[in-house]
């Protein structure tokens, strides 16, 4: 079976997915802190579907994830008009 390609690209996500194997945590030990099926977990650090809110802040909570870990994501300007 071919494999499908992501349909998302979200910087959050890489960073989360970074974090956790920094930490050494398994995508089937995160699951179960989160709630949810170590496949769902999977599916969402590959890009094949994106976690609902409820969802991706219960994995930022999981992973400790704070405000100096969103620092080091990529800034974006904005621009109006």
């Amino acid at each position: 079976m071919p494999k499908r390609a992501p349909k998302y690209n979200i910087p959050l996500v890489r960073q989360l997915r970074a974090k956790r194997v920094r930490l050494g945590i398994t995508q089937k030990e995160l699951a179960a802190r989160i709630g949810v099926f170590k496949c769902h977990l999977s599916e969402w650090e590959l890009g094949m579907i994106a976690p609902q809110l409820p969802l991706l802040l219960a994995w930022l909570e999981a992973l400790d994830f704070t405000v100096i870990d969103r620092a080091l994501l990529p800034h974006r300007t904005l621009r109006c008009g």
